[in-house]
């Protein structure tokens, strides 16, 4: 298998990871910003679109 695939396939599997490690931390964040929790996930949905 090509090389650059496996670096690609492993790219993706770590931010797609990335996501969900961030919404379990989202009412954490959301305390730490003084923002409600929707909000958080309004801005974690903004981060994520980045990617996207």
């Amino acid at each position: 298998m090509d090389k650059r695939l496996i670096w690609l396939a492993l790219g993706s599997f770590t931010i797609a990871t990335e996501g969900f490690v961030i919404s379990s931390l989202l009412p954490d964040i959301a305390a730490d910003a003084a923002i409600s929790v929707p909000l958080a996930g309004a801005l974690i949905t903004a981060f994520a679109l980045a990617y996207a």
